[in-house]
């Protein structure tokens, strides 16, 4: 094999190792990273624009439907995270009890903050009552593979 050829393939895998390892998106007030050390999957979330009375949320799975859903509601300036299960395009079936505990939740004019061991990333919608509403923007949605992130970027 020449040295240009060997180059090449040397670069060809190493854009195909960054691409199937992101390990942090950062998209207008969404930003997070994540990382898997000793087999558990922690997540760093950001939302820099929520306000009150608003929810905002990570979904696990191919599309919009048959999602499991971590959502972070913002009621009376107070953060608090439930899980759930999505049907479709309608709002969320929320678990009787949250199947993930955060390490970290903070809520502090317009920017939530949480850490979570355990990804479509939503902007944010309304909270009426206890009620979990539409999400107002579109999600975004990217293709990751956490097991690949075994870097150790949080503590």
């Amino acid at each position: 094999m020449s040295y240009p050829s060997m180059l090449l393939l040397i670069l060809a895998s190493t854009y195909v190792a960054a691409v199937f390892s992101q390990c942090s998106y950062n998209n207008g007030d969404i930003s997070s990273r994540w990382q898997v050390v000793n087999g558990e999957l922690t997540i760093e979330f950001i939302n820099r624009n929520i306000g009150n009375n608003q929810w905002t949320g990570i979904g696990f799975g191919p599309g919009m439907s048959s999602l499991e859903v971590v959502l972070f509601k913002i009621q009376n300036n107070r953060p608090s995270l439930v899980t759930g299960t999505t049907g479709g395009y309608g709002p969320p079936l929320v678990d009787a009890a949250a199947n993930v505990s955060p390490q970290m939740i903070n809520y502090n004019r317009l920017t939530f903050s949480c850490m979570l061991s355990l990804f479509q990333f939503v902007q944010r919608g309304p909270v009426d009552g206890d009620d979990i509403g539409y999400h107002t923007s579109t999600p975004d949605q990217i293709e990751i593979c956490p097991n690949e992130c075994r870097k150790k970027i949080m503590h």
